[in-house]
């Protein structure tokens, strides 16, 4: 029986078929749980954990039924992954983390405090000298 490209559950759901395999058999090779390969099976991939996992679990399971674990891990990801976007998501700075932390005018306080803090002890340090010292 031939699945569409995006029917992922289906065409696992035949290989296993067409290899005389239980479901409790190929949960016990892969370790995956009867729930999580029912819901492969079925495209609900929501019902899985999130993340590198759902890919993960369809991979191995494609390995394990002798399928190009590889085209349905990348069928996987057309059908059911959000886009790739070319936006980097911007890094977090210590402002603010600081500001979501502690507030903004708790953060805005402690910032200026330590912005003052740090002038005053580069003010308070001794001068070094250009030579250094020699020992005899």
């Amino acid at each position: 029986m031939q699945h569409a490209t995006g029917d992922i559950g289906g065409r696992l759901r035949s290989a296993r078929e067409e290899r005389g395999l239980t479901l409790r058999q190929v949960a016990n090779r892969t370790k995956l749980s009867l729930g999580a390969l029912q819901a492969i099976e079925r495209n609900e991939f929501t019902q899985l954990p999130a993340g590198l996992f759902r890919k993960a679990y369809v991979r191995m399971l494609a390995a394990e039924l002798g399928l190009d674990a590889g085209a349905l891990a990348r069928d996987y990801s057309a059908r059911f992954e959000p886009p790739a976007t070319d936006e980097t998501p911007p890094t977090p700075s210590l402002t603010t983390f600081s500001h979501r932390l502690l507030g903004s005018t708790t953060a805005a306080k402690l910032s200026a405090a330590l912005a003052a803090w740090s002038r005053a002890w580069l003010g308070l340090r001794p001068a070094s000298s250009d030579s250094p010292s020699k020992q005899v």
